[in-house]
């Protein structure tokens, strides 16, 4: 009875130590976003549900947009031992902006950076906007409306290294198609149009609690076996 049950033990604890954890996958959709105006370098736009990105000139008056996001990260995610395994955020090119001398044929581009400094929705604007990097990843040649993204892995692996260093992601173009956006203001779209942030953790490894009580019970069995040599009765039994 009792070998019985010290072997219907150590094959749950084996299971246990053997089967990896489902990954997990994050979708936030939540945060600050503001889209500052050149032209305009004093105004907030941060209350706005509309955003732009592109660089344009008119009569020497610079009509640039650039576009600023920070997402609100779960707690989960700086739990420790989370690795990230993937992670995307994404924005819906969902309108043009006739008046800005938009064409149709003319090709856009978005550049995606990382923010370096802090920065607020509620004051940010052109004048005061925050320092960014260097683009790490981009999207060339947009003709159409639709969903593009920024593989943001290595950012975010950053952002939960140092968490003083989340300032967010902003995006800018050197070219003058006006790609135009929802904002996590926009409450008469879908929240998938809105700024978002997908996020998919590493499956863990076989639990080390799992791996510590089978090696326990391992030691267990072998000092048991031990002291049954040592006896007349000893009889052999098997997990089956």
């Amino acid at each position: 009875m009792r070998d019985a049950l010290m072997c219907s033990l150590f094959a749950a604890l084996l299971a246990l130590a053997a089967a990896p954890s489902s990954a997990e996958t994050f979708l936030i959709q939540s945060g600050e976003d503001s889209s500052p105006y050149a032209f305009t370098p004093n105004s907030r736009r941060g209350f706005l549900n509309t955003a732009y990105v592109f660089t344009a000139f008119d009569q020497g008056a610079d009509h640039s947009f650039e576009f600023y996001m920070q997402f609100d990260l779960p707690d989960e995610l700086f739990l420790p031992g989370v690795e990230i395994e993937h992670a995307y955020a994404w924005v819906y090119h969902g309108y043009s902006y006739t008046l800005f001398g938009d064409f149709s044929d003319e090709i856009g581009e978005l550049l995606c950076h990382e923010v370096l400094e802090p920065w607020s929705e509620s004051t940010l604007t052109w004048n005061n906007k925050p320092a960014i990097g260097t683009w790490f990843d981009r999207r060339t040649e947009i003709l159409n409306l639709g969903l593009y993204w920024c593989d943001v892995t290595e950012v975010l692996e950053g952002w939960i290294a140092n968490p003083e260093t989340n300032h967010g992601i902003a995006l800018t173009s050197d070219l003058n198609r006006v790609m135009g956006f929802y904002t996590f203001q926009d409450g008469t779209v879908s929240p998938n149009f809105r700024p978002s942030l997908m996020v998919e953790t590493v499956p863990e490894p076989a639990a080390a609690s799992g791996l510590l009580a089978s090696g326990a019970l391992l030691a267990l069995l072998d000092r048991r076996r031990a002291r049954r040599n040592r006896t007349s009765s000893f009889s052999t039994r098997s997990c089956s």
